[in-house]
C-alpha cells in the first residue's frame, strides 16, 4: 500500500445543492494549481467514511461552504485546527459533524493531521440546482486565494496561484509558523 501524500485539499459538500457544492468546485479549480507532492480530493458527502483519506497527513485543507453564523453569504471564512474540531457544539458547515467525526476517528488513532485548517464560504441557504449562485460564483476566487495562503503558510512549494492576483487578498492572513517540508 502506497503511503498518502503528505498534503490533502479535500472539498466537501453536494453539488445538487447549489452553493452546497463550492468546496468541492474550489477543489477541481485549485488542482491544477498545486504541485505533485499535494493530493486534492473529492468528498463529497461521504462524513465519517472520509477517516482514511484524513490518516497519516502531515496537513489538511478542507475547502467547505460554511454557516451564516461566520458572517453574510459571500464571506470567507478560514478556521484552524480547534476551530474545527469544536464543530459539534454549533455547526460551522453543512458536514462538519461527519467532518468533525472523522478528525476524532483519527486522532484516537493516533493517525491524525499536524496542521489543519478549513477555507470556506458563507453561502445562502442549499437549492436544488447544479452549479454555483452568482455570490458563490463571484466570491470563488478568493476562496483559492485563501487556501493558497493557507497552503504556502505551511511550507508547500510550487503552488502556481499568483499572490496579489484577482482574488487572492494577500494579508488576508496572519503567518502561521506551522511550516514543514513537503
Amino acid at each position: 500500500m502506497t503511503a498518502p501524500a503528505p498534503v490533502l485539499v479535500l472539498g466537501i459538500g453536494n453539488e445538487l445543492l447549489g452553493d452546497d457544492g463550492v468546496g468541492v468546485v474550489a477543489a477541481r479549480r485549485l488542482a491544477p494549481l498545486l504541485p505533485p507532492g499535494v493530493e486534492v480530493l473529492d468528498g463529497s458527502t461521504l462524513g465519517l467514511l472520509l477517516t482514511p483519506l484524513l490518516a497519516d497527513r502531515a496537513a489538511v485543507l478542507v475547502l467547505d461552504a460554511v454557516s451564516e453564523r461566520h458572517g453574510p453569504p459571500g464571506s470567507i471564512v478560514l478556521l484552524r485546527d480547534a476551530e474545527i474540531r469544536r464543530g459539534h457544539g454549533m455547526r460551522a458547515t453543512a458536514h462538519d459533524v461527519g467532518l468533525v467525526d472523522a478528525l476524532s476517528a483519527v486522532e484516537l488513532m493516533g493517525r491524525a493531521p499536524r496542521h489543519l485548517a478549513l477555507a470556506g464560504l458563507v453561502t445562502e441557504a442549499p437549492v436544488c440546482r447544479f452549479g454555483l449562485g452568482p455570490v458563490a460564483r463571484d466570491r470563488l476566487p478568493d476562496v483559492l486565494g485563501t487556501a493558497c495562503e493557507v497552503l504556502r503558510g505551511w511550507g508547500v512549494p510550487g503552488i502556481r496561484h499568483r499572490p496579489g492576483a484577482k482574488g487572492s487578498r494577500p494579508g488576508a492572513l496572519a503567518p502561521s509558523g506551522n511550516a514543514f517540508e513537503v
